[in-house]
C-alpha cells in the first residue's frame, strides 16, 4: 500500500505523463512528453541526448503499459495507473525506465558535461516538463545533501527513483515534486 506521499507523488507523475491532458495516458504521451522536454532544452533532433531522451520515455511507456493497463486498451488511466502503483513500486523494470529517464535527462542539462547539475539547470528542466520553479528549488534543496550548489548524477538517479519509493518527507527524492514537509 502507498504512502500519502508516494500517492501525492504518483498523481504528479501522472499529470506530468498525461501530455495531452486528456485523463489517460499511452505511448503518444510519452512520445510527446520527451519530445516537448528535448525541445524545450535545446536538443538537436540528431543528438545523443535526444535518442537517449527518446529511447528511456519509451521504456518507461512500456514498463508502465505491462504493469497498469488492466483492460488492455493501449492506455493507462488516472484509476489504473494509481492501482499499479504498490506493483510498479516493487518492479525492477520500472524502477531501471525511471532511472533511464533520470539519466537521460540529467545528461541534457548537463550542458557542461562537468557531471553536476546547477539549480538553474534543474529549474530549466522542471520549466521544460510544465512544472513550477519552486519545485524544482524545494527539490534541489533536497538532494544537494552536501550544499555545494552542484547535483552529482547519482544523487540525481537516486532522487528521481526516490519519488517512487521514499515513504517519509526525510527520503532521498522524496520531495522531487514539492509534496514532502
Amino acid at each position: 500500500m502507498l504512502t500519502q506521499l508516494q500517492i501525492q507523488n504518483f498523481e504528479s507523475s501522472f499529470n506530468v505523463l498525461d501530455h495531452n491532458h486528456d485523463g489517460t495516458i499511452d505511448e503518444m504521451d510519452l512520445a510527446g512528453s520527451a519530445q516537448s522536454t528535448c525541445d524545450a532544452l535545446g536538443l538537436t533532433p540528431d543528438s545523443p541526448e535526444r535518442a537517449a531522451m527518446m529511447g528511456s520515455y519509451s521504456r518507461l511507456w512500456e514498463t508502465i503499459r505491462l504493469a497498469a493497463d488492466a483492460d488492455d486498451d493501449g492506455r493507462v488511466s488516472h484509476d489504473e495507473y494509481m492501482a499499479a502503483g504498490s506493483a510498479l513500486i516493487r518492479d525492477d523494470g520500472y524502477l531501471e525506465a525511471c532511472a533511464m529517464v533520470s539519466d537521460a535527462s540529467f545528461d541534457s542539462v548537463d550542458t557542461d558535461d562537468d557531471g553536476a547539475v546547477s539549480l538553474d539547470e534543474v529549474i530549466h528542466l522542471y520549466v521544460s516538463v510544465g512544472l513550477d520553479a519552486s519545485a524544482a528549488s524545494a527539490a534541489f534543496t533536497q538532494v544537494d545533501t552536501n550544499g555545494d550548489g552542484q547535483v552529482s548524477r547519482d544523487e540525481w538517479r537516486t532522487a528521481v527513483v526516490g519519488i517512487y519509493l521514499s515513504d517519509s518527507p526525510e527520503g532521498m527524492g522524496s520531495n522531487m515534486f514539492g509534496h514532502a514537509k
